[in-house]
């Protein structure tokens, strides 16, 4: 019997119930950490079998563990767990071969291992990535309870790396950029400086039933501040050619002090929709990633603990000296979307950490309607702070920046979300990456 899993996810997964014997049971596998930086590779893997009723841990298990990451076996041995919690710590070493190191009983030839006794797996084998765990079954209750026929599992965890890049602006200056995945091996890094796009690709099964099982896709972007090229107030963001939505880039210039961060987070149903318009036979997903020319409009953020989200769009979207901007702010309830009617807040501005406006507001529509002209002294980064909002405490910031006339042509205004929704196509003559 082979048994699909039912909630995959970073480091975690667990297998569809089944009835054996009048109980109702299911497979959980935990893998830590969930995340390896650039030179971290340790970790440990936990499989257990747990029963539905009691929600208790079955002792006395025999399991055989095949382990892949990108169709390639990098594990296949058994183990014995008295527990019920088969432990395998992974050490990954260059050696050409894994080894498995423990103490072998002599029923199953399997490993002895427990929660605080893990076998251990010395090789090329951990990595950031998406694995794929076939579990069997062999023993279950009671050590000499040898099944007749063994319980198959199929269960897939993440784990998420980050993968450093080197790229050159336009005066030949290079920059480090990062891609942190969440979902499966990174490859294939290009930036392409005339169109200032950056594409890369990932393995990914385009199939109907293995998507339904994905909660989401999350990759993350970071690039340096001093990276012009690519600061925007948004980006076209596409996998496989298709474009996303607002909803699914978001830009986050708040977590790191001179690193913004562009997030790619796609849902299951947008996979699925892909998958079934496109009907790619290939396994993998080229996303890409460019800055967008024209700012889109509203901005949308959440205020610090999340219990209004604001609606924010200006006019002109260029944001110069000497010309009045209007900034219309929309305070919404997250979860119903309902417009927040005679609402009250603060709108503050700031440069370089001093105040140089303040306005008390009260929104009986829900809406916030504030004109300013910004001086010449006042270029660059700005702070747009709505404070207090409902008298709550609460407040939603917001960076943009005020562009000087060049004599070369116009630059586009930069903004930063901060917990915020914002906003993210291939060329073939593309510069590879050099990988550090």
């Amino acid at each position: 019997m082979q048994l699909p899993s039912f909630g995959q996810g970073l480091g975690f997964d667990e297998s569809r119930q089944i009835l054996v014997d009048g109980v109702r049971i299911y497979v959980t596998l935990d893998m830590k950490p969930v995340f390896l930086e650039e030179d971290d590779r340790v970790g440990t893997a936990f499989i257990s079998i747990r029963e539905v009723n009691t929600d208790t841990t079955i002792p006395h298990i025999t399991l055989r563990v095949k382990m892949m990451r990108t169709n390639e076996l990098l594990l296949d041995d058994q183990f014995h767990s008295s527990d019920g919690i088969v432990a395998i710590r992974f050490e990954h070493t260059d050696t050409e071969k894994n080894e498995v190191i423990g103490n072998r009983e002599s029923l199953y030839n399997a490993v002895v291992t427990n929660r605080e006794i893990p076998a251990v797996v010395k090789g090329p084998v951990l990595d950031g990535g998406l694995y794929h765990y076939n579990i069997s079954v062999l023993s279950l209750g009671q050590y000499e309870n040898k099944l007749a026929e063994p319980l198959n599992f199929d269960l897939y965890a993440s784990i998420g790396k980050t993968t450093r890049h080197q790229v050159l602006d336009d005066i030949g200056k290079q920059h480090d950029i990062f891609i942190k995945t969440y979902y499966d091996q990174i490859s294939n890094i290009y930036y392409d400086e005339s169109l200032r796009m950056i594409t890369f690709s990932m393995p990914l099964y385009w199939n109907v039933n293995y998507l339904s099982q994905v909660p989401l896709v999350h990759e993350e972007v970071h690039i340096p501040h001093d990276l012009t090229e690519l600061m925007s107030n948004s980006y076209v963001g596409t996998i496989n050619g298709v474009e996303l939505s607002n909803r699914e880039i978001l830009i986050d210039d708040y977590s790191y002090e001179n690193t913004r961060i562009v997030h790619f987070v796609i849902s299951k149903d947008k996979l699925i929709r892909i998958a079934q318009k496109e009907k790619s036979e290939q396994n993998t997903a080229v996303f890409s990633l460019i800055p967008r020319e024209v700012p889109k409009f509203p901005v949308q953020i959440m205020s610090g603990k999340e219990n209004f989200l604001l609606q924010i769009s200006w006019s002109p979207a260029l944001i110069e000296p000497d010309t009045n901007t209007k900034f219309i702010i929309t305070l919404r309830d997250p979860k119903t979307f309902d417009t927040l009617r005679h609402s009250t807040a603060d709108f503050v501005l700031l440069k370089d950490g001093t105040e140089i406006f303040r306005k008390h507001h009260k929104a009986p529509i829900g809406a916030i309607v504030q004109d300013y002209t910004f001086t010449k002294e006042q270029t660059g980064t700005i702070l747009l702070l709505i404070e207090n909002i409902n008298n709550t405490g609460e407040a939603a910031p917001l960076l943009f920046t005020v562009i000087p006339e060049f004599p070369f042509g116009p630059l586009f205004t930069m903004i930063t979300l901060v917990s915020a929704v914002v906003i993210i196509r291939i060329r073939p003559s593309l510069t590879k990456l050099s990988n550090d």
